[in-house]
């Protein structure tokens, strides 16, 4: 996906038109009175890409997911994702000792990695359509 510098804010009308051209556009979801959005989607159906960042009610980003477009376009892989658990509305964004999970299907990583910490049960099996395959 290639990147460039922040440019204007664009319409509904014209980020669909980008959209239907495959180009790359970020779709901002916002609430009045709200400092942060309650989500943004990156999205460039050229690069079969669509990323996602949600936010919680204290305004820290809550979900991170990376998802390609499958050939069937109501269809998506999620090939990353991270979801953090704030504790508490003081607790700091991305707490590395606070609760996670994290699942990482990217092909360079190629494993499932649940990584849950004090607070939360612990996931259950993943089912055999995504455990990793052995290696030859």
């Amino acid at each position: 996906m290639e990147a460039c510098a922040p440019w204007r804010p664009i319409s509904a009308g014209e980020a669909r038109e980008r959209d239907a051209a495959g180009l790359p556009h970020v779709v901002v979801y916002r609430e009045p009175g709200r400092e942060a959005p309650l989500e943004v989607r990156l999205v460039s159906r050229q690069d079969h890409h669509v990323g996602l960042w949600a936010y919680d009610a204290q305004d820290r980003r809550s979900h991170d997911l990376d998802m390609r477009l499958l050939d069937d376009p109501s269809r998506l892989l999620r090939r990353y994702s991270v979801s953090w658990h704030c504790t508490g509305p003081e607790t700091a964004e991305f707490d590395k000792a606070g609760p996670r999970i994290t699942v990482d299907l990217m092909q360079e990583h190629q494993r499932l990695h649940g990584d849950v910490l004090t607070g939360l049960r612990a996931p259950p099996e993943p089912p055999p359509s995504l455990r990793p395959l052995p290696h030859r």
